[in-house]
């Protein structure tokens, strides 16, 4: 008599772990993407820097990624960092960008942090990034 009710509830059981899991992993997948936030390609068409970030699943930071790429070579990543933006999507607002020749200042913003500001030059042989002052 007993049987019956307990492999009713065992199903219950099963099937709501099974959702659970199934929901996480949807969650997991589409949180864990990036997505391009803004590009900017120099003067001359040569260089160009790709912002990517991530989408945080709470009102965490974001992780952003920022590539650089010339002519028709692969991305190469630069340098990540986080960014502190109130739980908001990141958007073009967020990243400015400024070339002058082969080098270009980055200036990535935040609602609930000081402005970061990188300098990124384009060389012959390498890219370089370098910190600068933060406003």
């Amino acid at each position: 008599m007993l049987k019956k009710p307990l492999r009713t509830l065992w199903k219950i059981l099963l099937v709501s772990m099974a959702v659970l899991v199934g929901l996480l992993l949807f969650l997991i997948i589409c949180f864990t993407d990036t997505d391009v936030v803004t590009s900017s390609k120099s003067e001359s068409g040569d260089y160009e820097i790709i912002i990517e970030a991530d989408h945080p699943l709470t009102f965490g930071n974001h992780t952003v990624y920022v590539y650089g790429k010339e002519n028709n070579s692969p991305k190469k990543l630069l340098f990540s960092t986080e960014l502190a933006n109130d739980g908001k999507a990141l958007g073009e607002e967020n990243v400015i960008i400024k070339w002058n020749g082969n080098k270009a200042i980055i200036t990535l913003k935040g609602e609930e942090q000081e402005d970061e500001i990188r300098q990124v030059e384009f060389t012959s042989t390498k890219i370089e990034v370098r910190d600068m002052e933060t406003k």
